[in-house]
């Protein structure tokens, strides 16, 4: 009986702490009671943190500014996300319930930075709050503000372009920069992203590109990453007391928004590459160029979602012609050099010795891709290209 009044009390318990913090005030939601607080962590061997009510004078305290009101999905994880500023710079405080057996975001960050990898979030604290409720995890990211997403960068298309079109160089920085960083942690770090999508891809004040949310990262094995980096991962993942076999973890292959998925992915395969990622931002920037356009169509065609594997299917068709398929994507009225980047964008993805491969990635998802990078030479520079050549099919 006193077994059973316990596990009563905390199924309650367990139920409040996952309302929103409009119906509950629990440490999601103590906005309404202090802007101010303070995270420590208990050893400087652990990532094991609390989190303090502060004020405006301690130097160390992060100042709430507003929470963001987002659809959460419940995919395996919940997160809250506020505007905050820390040591005077504007930040965002992310706390996420994910579950133990799924590599912590803030340890993802930490393998990218160490490596190297290039166009991410600096991380001013991270750690852990709650180690294990129920089989969940809750953690805390305070990142740097990553400015807006593609869409609101890019200028709007009105009419036909005259001169050189204006998106033309910033759809290039975004390609090369967004490409240069997946390419490189796959390369350095063994790790894919699988959630690529038009939120996560980010345009700073300076024109940076930024890719966010690591929170679906997928380490994979660690054959071929230099002796150095298998060290860092196992101290990393012992520091935050990550218990099982990182690369097997139960983050399922299908994560991400089926809006940006590969075909591959649509089509059910159960594992995923970094060609996949390469074609995920493929769809980001024909996304933000077909919102962009002053005439849209109600419908655009290969954005029509209804299913995964229906989907696939309408994108095999929108693809096949080259001189054609922009205006599927809802992409009309850009520029000659805007169009040659996409046509060779394609062609890296899809053709393969001259012939058209997409209905061969519905039929065989795990059909290996031409990866020919030098079709983007212009686009991106000498070191992205030569990280693209290292990459392989799932």
């Amino acid at each position: 009986s006193v077994t059973k009044a316990v596990r009563l009390v905390m199924v309650r318990l367990y139920f409040l702490l996952t309302l929103t913090p409009e119906e509950f005030g629990h440490c999601c939601g103590v906005f309404e009671e202090s802007s101010c607080w303070r995270f420590s962590h208990i050893s400087a061997k652990s990532m094991d943190a609390t989190a303090e009510i502060s004020d405006e004078h301690d130097p160390h305290a992060l100042q709430l500014v507003r929470h963001m009101q987002r659809a959460v999905y419940p995919r395996h994880r919940l997160a809250h996300i506020y505007e905050a500023e820390y040591g005077g710079e504007s930040v965002f405080l992310k706390l996420s319930w994910v579950p133990v057996d799924v590599v912590p975001e803030g340890a993802v960050y930490e393998l990218l930075e160490q490596a190297g990898v290039d166009n991410i979030p600096k991380v001013f604290l991270s750690g852990v709050l709650v180690k294990n409720m129920f089989g969940y995890r809750l953690e805390f990211l305070v990142l740097e503000h990553c400015g807006s997403s593609i869409e609101e960068h890019l200028p709007p298309i009105i009419g036909e372009p005259r001169s050189a079109d204006p998106t033309f160089d910033k759809v290039r920085v975004v390609v090369s920069g967004t490409l240069r960083c997946l390419a490189q942690a796959y390369v350095l770090c063994a790790i894919l992203h699988r959630d690529i999508s038009m939120g996560n891809v980010r345009v700073n004040r300076r024109g940076q590109v930024k890719v966010i949310d690591w929170g679906y990262g997928k380490l994979l094995p660690v054959d071929g990453l230099s002796d150095e980096a298998i060290r860092h991962r196992g101290a990393v993942l012992m520091k935050w007391e990550f218990v099982g076999d990182a690369a097997s973890t139960t983050n399922k292959p299908l994560t991400g928004t089926p809006y940006y998925m590969s075909i591959p992915v649509l089509s059910a395969a159960t594992a995923r590459g970094p060609m996949d990622e390469i074609e995920s931002t493929f769809y980001v920037v024909l996304h933000a160029l077909s919102t962009l356009e002053s005439s849209k169509d109600p419908i655009v065609c290969a954005f029509d979602y209804h299913e995964n594997r229906n989907l696939a299917m309408v994108r095999v068709g929108c693809l096949a012609r080259e001189s054609r398929f922009l205006e599927f994507f809802g992409v009309k009225n850009v520029s000659c050099e805007l169009r040659q980047l996409l046509y060779k964008y394609r062609k890296y993805l899809f053709v393969d010795n001259g012939e058209y491969i997409a209905p061969d990635l519905v039929i065989d998802p795990y059909t290996p891709r031409g990866n020919n990078p030098e079709l983007l030479s212009g686009y991106i520079d000498e070191e992205t290209m030569d990280l693209l050549k290292q990459l392989k099919s799932a």
